[in-house]
C-alpha cells in the first residue's frame, strides 16, 4: 500500500516538473501577423528644374516590423499648395524598389506661371496589398515660372583657358555651368620634323585619371553672358551644359529653381597659341684672338613663356641693293635653348639678314623677330 502511494506521488511530481519545463520554453502569447507595411520615407527632397519637380529619396527595404519588404512597392506622390489647403493638387504613382530613388514629374500649367512660391510634396509607400504606414511628411519645392533657359552656349579655346559664352538675360538668376571630363586619344606631335606653325597638327592626350569627372562652375553675380574656365588642362576634352538658377528662402530653408539644362557643347583643349615673338635681336662679327673673324654672333632678349622649348634662327641673303633675296634659310635643325647663337657658316663679304622665332613644347612657333643685318670682312678666313 505504501509502495503504491509513493509511486503515485513520484508520477505526480514528474508531471509537475514537466509542466514547469514546458512552461519555461513557451515564448508567451503569439504575436499578431505582420502587415508588411514599408517604413515611411525619411529623406525626401525636391528640386525644381524647368517645368518639372525632381524628387529624391531612399526607399526603405524593411517593414515597420523590421523584416524585409515582400513583393512590389508603389510610391504615391502628392503636391499640395497653400491655396489648396493641403489637398493634393497633383498625385502620381510609380513602382519602386528599395534603395536610392529619383522621380521627375511635369507640373501642371497652373503651377508653371507667376512668381516663384513654395509647395509641399510628400510620398507615401504602399505595399503589394495597397497598404501604407503613412507618408514621408512634407518637403518644400518651388512652383511658378522657372528661370529662362540658357541659349546660345558655345565654347572656344583661348590662351588662358576655355571661354564659355551665351545669350545674357540680366536679372533672371545666376548661371551655373556643369563641366564633364571626356577622354581623347593620344596623338604625338611630329617634333622630329621641327616646330609647327599655329593651327597645324593637333596635340591631344588621354585625360588624367586623377581629375574629377564633373565640376560645377558658377559664372558669378549678374549675367554677363560668359565666363572663363581657367581650370582646364591642355590635351583634355570637356563638355559643358548651363542652367540659370534662382533661390528663395522659405521658413529658413533655401530652395532652388533651375532652368532646364542647355544643349551641351564640347571642346578639346589644344595648345594652339605660339609663344611671344623674340625682341632685341643684335648681331655682331665674332673675332678670335688674332683678330680672326669666326662667324657672326646673335643675341636677343629671352622669352618668358612657361612652356618655351627654344628658339629657331633664320638667315637670308641681302643683295647689293640692300634687299633680302630668296627664302629664309633655317640655321638650327633643333631649337636652341639659350637666347644666343653663332653662325659659323657665314661667308666673308656676304651680307645677311637674321631673324629669330620662339617655339613651345607643343610645337607652336611664333612669328619671327625684326631682322638684323651683318657682314663679315671680305678678307676674313
Amino acid at each position: 500500500m505504501r509502495g503504491n502511494v509513493e509511486d503515485s506521488a513520484g508520477r505526480g511530481l514528474a508531471v509537475v516538473l514537466m509542466g514547469i519545463l514546458v512552461g519555461c520554453a513557451n515564448p508567451g502569447p503569439p504575436k499578431a501577423p505582420s502587415l508588411h507595411l514599408p517604413k515611411p520615407i525619411a529623406d525626401l527632397s525636391a528640386l525644381r528644374v524647368g517645368d518639372e519637380i525632381h524628387l529624391a529619396w531612399t526607399t526603405p527595404g524593411e517593414t515597420t516590423d523590421g523584416i524585409p519588404v515582400r513583393g512590389n512597392m508603389t510610391a504615391e506622390v502628392c503636391e499640395a499648395t497653400a491655396s489648396s489647403g493641403g489637398i493634393c493638387m497633383m498625385e502620381k504613382r510609380l513602382e519602386v524598389k528599395s534603395g536610392p530613388t529619383t522621380a521627375g514629374f511635369t507640373l501642371p500649367s497652373s503651377e508653371c506661371g507667376g512668381a516663384l512660391r513654395a509647395a509641399a510634396f510628400r510620398v507615401k509607400l504602399l505595399n503589394a496589398a495597397g497598404r501604407s504606414a503613412g507618408d514621408s511628411g512634407p518637403t518644400l519645392g518651388l512652383v511658378g515660372a522657372a528661370p529662362a533657359g540658357v541659349t546660345g552656349l558655345h565654347a572656344r579655346v583661348v590662351r588662358n583657358g576655355a571661354l564659355l559664352e551665351w545669350q545674357a538675360v540680366p536679372g533672371d538668376g545666376v548661371v551655373e555651368v556643369n563641366r564633364r571630363l571626356q577622354t581623347v586619344s593620344k596623338v604625338e606631335p611630329e617634333s622630329a620634323k621641327g616646330p609647327r606653325k599655329s593651327g597645324g597638327d593637333k596635340v591631344a592626350m588621354k585625360s588624367g585619371s586623377g581629375a574629377p569627372a564633373e565640376v560645377r562652375l558658377k559664372a558669378g553675380a549678374g549675367d554677363r553672358g560668359g565666363m572663363l574656365d581657367r581650370t582646364v588642362v591642355a590635351g583634355q576634352s570637356y563638355s559643358y551644359v548651363a542652367q540659370r538658377v534662382q533661390t528663395m528662402t522659405v521658413g529658413g530653408q533655401k530652395l532652388e529653381a533651375r532652368s532646364a539644362a542647355s544643349p551641351g557643347v564640347s571642346v578639346i583643349i589644344r595648345d594652339i597659341f605660339p609663344p611671344a615673338v623674340p625682341h632685341g635681336l643684335e648681331v655682331v662679327v665674332a673675332s678670335g684672338g688674332a683678330g680672326e673673324e669666326l662667324g657672326i654672333d646673335l643675341s636677343w632678349e629671352p622669352v618668358s613663356d612657361a612652356d618655351l622649348a627654344g628658339y629657331v634662327v633664320y638667315r637670308q641673303v641681302v643683295g647689293a641693293d640692300g634687299q633680302a633675296q630668296g627664302d629664309k634659310v633655317r640655321l638650327t635643325s633643333a631649337p636652341v635653348q639659350e637666347p644666343g647663337y653663332r653662325d659659323a657658316t657665314a661667308v666673308a663679304g656676304q651680307r645677311y639678314a637674321y631673324s629669330v622665332s620662339a617655339v613651345d613644347s607643343a610645337g607652336n612657333e611664333s612669328g619671327t623677330s625684326a631682322a638684323a643685318v651683318e657682314v663679315m670682312n671680305p678678307s676674313a678666313r
